[in-house]
């Protein structure tokens, strides 16, 4: 159900990729894969924190550009403290660790290529916001509508299913025992 329920959103986001933005339906998919967890409260908590670091990513890029695109060293030496710093609390922080990594991942898909080209980063930010976008609505609504589980209920389904296999295995054990 969960591949199905992937390969479904993957498609439906290409769908919609290819009718508001054609040139970018890979972030869609990549966008889908990533956030598509086993149960909705997973999925709405990668989704947020999926916005929150485009977001964060987008305004450093744009900050970083607006003071230093006349000096290519400052903006390099910016960039690199930006990524070090987010990468450091991506890794020892217990809170938003996934917000932390991909807000470095995102800013560097979105400033090195702007580098050569400072102009270009509206328009290149803008476009990743519209296929992140894109690609969480997509998987939050269907997250919700096709086959959702919940944490606990996935759990204790888990659970079950162990304690089942432990009392199987417990069972063959005394009976060798016994003879």
């Amino acid at each position: 159900k969960h591949a199905t329920r992937i390969a479904v959103t993957a498609a439906l986001a290409t769908l919609v990729t290819l009718i508001f933005q054609p040139n970018q339906v890979y972030w869609v998919i990549v966008t889908v894969f990533i956030l598509s967890m086993s149960d909705v409260g997973t999925t709405w908590i990668k989704t947020l924190e999926r916005v929150i670091a485009t977001i964060l990513a987008f305004v450093a890029a744009i900050v970083m550009v607006a003071m230093f695109s006349q000096t290519p060293a400052l903006l390099f030496l910016s960039f690199v403290l930006v990524i070090s710093a987010g990468l450091y609390v991506s890794l020892t922080q217990n809170v938003a660790v996934y917000t932390g990594y991909l807000t470095v991942i995102t800013l560097i898909i979105v400033l090195t290529p702007t580098w050569s080209d400072p102009e270009s980063l509206t328009g290149l930010g803008l476009e990743r916001a519209q296929a992140v976008c894109i690609g969480v609505i997509v998987t939050s609504v269907l997250a919700c509508l096709l086959w959702p589980t919940s944490a606990p209920e996935r759990f204790k389904a888990l659970f079950t299913e162990r304690l089942e296999r432990a009392d199987a295995r417990l069972e063959r054990i005394g009976d060798f025992l016994v003879g």
